[in-house]
C-alpha cells in the first residue's frame, strides 16, 4: 500500500522483500503479540547493511485486527524513542573529542537549568565510564553529554543526514529532554540512524523498491566514533534466554522505553543486517512493566536467530587499542557551568506534582473527579505547560495551572519558561 501511494505509475513494483525472511519475521511478531495486552501492537522491520535495502517490512502484526489498530503502520508512525537516541550522543561526542568511551563521567544527580534527570531505577551509580554509562543506559551521563554537545547542534547533526525528528513544541528550541526520549522518531528513522553504525559512520537513506534511485552514502559520524560505539553496544546486557550465547559480541543494540512505558523498542545490527523493533499501543496508552529490555529485546534477538543460521555466525575481532585507554586530556569529563551537582541552574522547577510520586485518583464512573493544580516555581513568565505532549496552558502568566486527568495511568508533565528552561515532572495515577 505504501509503495503504491508512492508509485501510482509503475504497472510493476518489485520490492527488495525476501519472502523467507518476511514470513518468518511475521511468525517471530505475531508469537510476541499474543502474549501481550489487547490493544498493543508490534512493528518490525530488517534492512541489508551495505545496501539498504528493506527485507523485511512488518508494518503491525495483523493488518485486519481492529482491536490492534492493525492497519495503521508503525514502520513509519512517529513515537518517542525512550533512550534509543542515546548512542548517537555518545558518537558524536567520541567524534569532536569531547569523550572517549573510557572519559570517566558523573552519574550524579545534577540539575541542567531546571531539568533535573533521574536514572531509570531512581539510584545515582558515581563517576563510571562512558562506556559503562551507555550499556547499562545510564541517564544523567547521556544528559551530561548533550549538555556539552549542546542539543541544537545535535539535531542539527540529525537534519544533516535527512532526520527531521518532531519537537514537542513544533517551533521551539531543542532542549535536554531528547536525550531521553522527548522528541519524535519513526522505527525507519531509527533503523536507517543504526544501519550508519553499522557502516562505520556512513549514512544510507532506506530504498524500498527498486524503482528509487541507488541510495548513496554520506557522512554521519567519523569511523572510529561508529566502532566504538559498536564496540560498546555489542556488550550491552541481553534478556534472559537461549540466544544469549549465540550472539554474544556479533549482535550490538539498544533498547528504549518511553514516559510512561508507551512505547517498548530495540535497535540493532551484526556484520549484515539491522533490526528494529517497536512495541506499543497504538493510543498510546502506559504498558506499566513493558520495557525494551524485557519486551522488544526478545523479538530482536529472535529476528536475528531467524536471520542467521548458526552455521553462518562469525566470531567478532576483538575491539580496536585505541578505545581502551582515554587520552590524558580525556580521562576525565568536566562538566560546563562549573559544579558537579548543579550545571547552570535557574530554579526553574516543577513543585507538584512532585516528580516520581504516585498520587490517588478519586474517580466518578469512567471520568476523573479530581483536579490537581500544577505548580511551578522560578522560571521566567510565561509558562507553556505540556501533559503527555497535549498543551495544558500556553502562554500561561501564572505559576499554576488547573489540571483535570482523563483516567488513571503515568503521566509526563513538562513545563516550559520564556527562556526555554525546561522542568518535567512524571507521576502515576492510581486507585490509591
Amino acid at each position: 500500500r505504501r509503495l503504491l501511494s508512492s508509485f501510482p505509475n509503475e504497472a510493476v513494483i518489485r520490492t527488495h522483500v525476501v519472502p523467507e525472511y518476511q514470513a518468518a519475521v511475521a511468525g517471530i511478531v505475531s508469537a510476541a503479540i499474543r502474549s501481550a495486552n489487547q490493544g498493543n501492537n508490534v512493528g518490525a522491520i530488517v534492512v541489508d547493511n551495505k545496501t539498504a535495502n528493506v527485507l523485511v517490512y512488518v508494518a503491525s502484526s495483523d493488518f485486519f485486527n481492529t482491536s490492534r489498530a492493525g492497519q495503521v503502520d508503525y514502520v513509519q508512525a512517529v513515537r518517542s524513542p525512550g533512550s534509543a537516541l542515546k548512542p548517537f550522543i555518545y558518537a558524536m561526542a567520541f567524534d569532536e573529542g569531547i569523550a572517549h568511551p573510557e572519559t570517566i563521567l558523573s552519574d550524579r544527580v545534577r540539575r541542567f537549568g531546571g531539568y533535573r534527570p533521574a536514572n531509570f531505577d531512581g539510584l545515582s551509580h558515581g563517576l563510571v565510564s562512558a562506556r559503562h554509562a551507555l550499556q547499562k543506559s545510564l541517564n544523567i551521563p547521556a544528559v551530561a553529554l548533550l549538555h556539552e554537545v549542546g542539543p541544537r547542534r545535535f539535531l542539527s547533526r540529525l537534519q544533516g543526514i535527512g532526520i527531521n525528528p518532531k519537537l514537542r513544541i513544533p517551533e521551539g528550541s531543542p532542549g535536554l529532554a531528547l536525550a531521553l526520549g522527548g522528541i519524535g522518531v519513526s522505527l525507519e528513522q531509527l533503523v536507517s540512524m543504526y544501519g550508519s553504525v553499522a557502516r562505520d559512520g556512513s549514512f544510507k537513506v532506506l530504498s524500498y523498491s527498486g524503482s528509487q534511485d541507488p541510495a548513496t552514502s554520506v557522512p554521519f559520524f567519523g569511523q572510529r566514533a561508529s566502532m566504538a560505539v559498536a564496540a560498546i553496544l555489542r556488550e550491552t546486557p541481553r534478556p534472559r534466554g537461549r540466544y544469549i550465547k549465540e550472539d554474544r559480541g556479533q549482535v550490538a543494540f539498544k533498547t528504549g522505553t518511553s514516559s510512561g512505558y508507551r512505547d517498548a523498542l530495540a535497535l540493532g545490527f551484526n556484520d549484515t543486517y539491522t533490526v528494529g523493533v517497536w512495541l506499543g499501543d497504538p493510543k498510546a496508552k502506559p504498558m506499566p512493566g513493558k520495557t525494551g529490555a524485557n519486551s522488544a529485546a526478545p523479538i530482536l534477538l529472535r529476528i536475528f536467530d531467524a536471520l542467521t543460521p548458526p552455521n553462518e555466525r562469525r566470531t567478532v575481532v576483538d575491539a580496536p587499542a585505541f578505545l581502551r585507554r582515554a587520552p590524558e586530556n580525556l580521562k576525565t569529563l568536566q562538566p560546563g557551568g562549573g559544579s558537579d551537582e548543579v550545571i547552570n541552574s535557574t530554579g526553574f522547577s516543577i513543585a507538584f506534582p512532585v516528580d516520581g510520586s504516585r498520587i490517588p485518583l478519586r474517580q466518578k464512573g469512567r471520568r476523573s473527579a479530581t483536579v490537581f493544580p500544577i505548580k511551578m516555581i522560578d522560571g521566567q513568565r510565561p509558562f507553556s505547560v505540556f501533559v503527555n505532549g497535549i498543551p495544558i496552558k500556553v502562554g500561561n502568566l501564572t505559576r499554576s495551572v488547573v489540571w483535570t486527568p482523563g483516567s488513571l495511568g503515568f503521566y509526563s508533565i513538562v513545563a516550559v519558561d520564556r527562556m526555554g528552561n525546561v522542568a518535567a515532572s512524571n507521576v502515576e495515577l492510581s486507585v490509591r
